[in-house]
Formats: C-alpha cells, sequence, structure tokens
C-alpha cells in the first residue's frame, strides 16, 4: 500500500462529500446519504484541525459491503469510491 498524506485523504473525503450530495439514498446501506455526509464532514474538520490517524469506525464505512460502497454502487459512482477508499486506507495504514 502506498504512503498517504492528510491533505489527500481530505480531497478524497471530501469528493465523497461532493458524489453524496447528488446522490440518493441506497435501500441497502444503514445510513442515509445525510448521515454520511455529516460523518465525512466531522471527519475532515477533523483531519484539518489535527492530522491524526483516521478513526476506525470511518473505515468501516468503507469497507466493503458498508453504507459508503453500497451507496456508491446505487448511485453509479463505485469507481470514484474505490479510488476514495484506497486513499483513505492508505492514510489510516500510515498514520
Amino acid at each position: 500500500m502506498t504512503s498517504c498524506q492528510p491533505d489527500e485523504a481530505i480531497n478524497a473525503l471530501q469528493t465523497c462529500i461532493g458524489l453524496l450530495q447528488a446522490s440518493e439514498d441506497s435501500p441497502y446501506s444503514s445510513l442515509t446519504t445525510a448521515e454520511l455526509i455529516v460523518i465525512l464532514q466531522q471527519a475532515v474538520s477533523m483531519l484539518q484541525q489535527q492530522p491524526v490517524k483516521i478513526h476506525p469506525d470511518l473505515r468501516v464505512l468503507f469497507a466493503p459491503t458498508g453504507p459508503m460502497q453500497e451507496t456508491a454502487i446505487g448511485n453509479d459512482w463505485p469507481s470514484d469510491f474505490e479510488v476514495a477508499t484506497s486513499i483513505i486506507n492508505a492514510y489510516a495504514s500510515d498514520g
């Protein structure tokens, strides 16, 4: 896995926020798009204040069959999701 800087993780999260804002809720996700946006905005805020390790709960959102993947697939942006997931996982491993 490659190394990742805080700015890359922040950009990946912000990209996901933008995609979520244009998305509909997925019936297969345990969270609504609005709930996911709030969680990701909080993560961005935390990383901007103090670039620390990503909270494990955030990684769960990006896990296979997790809320982010289900929403991404249901809204036709699985490729963007995969890119964001690899960045989040790389940063979490570095942190």
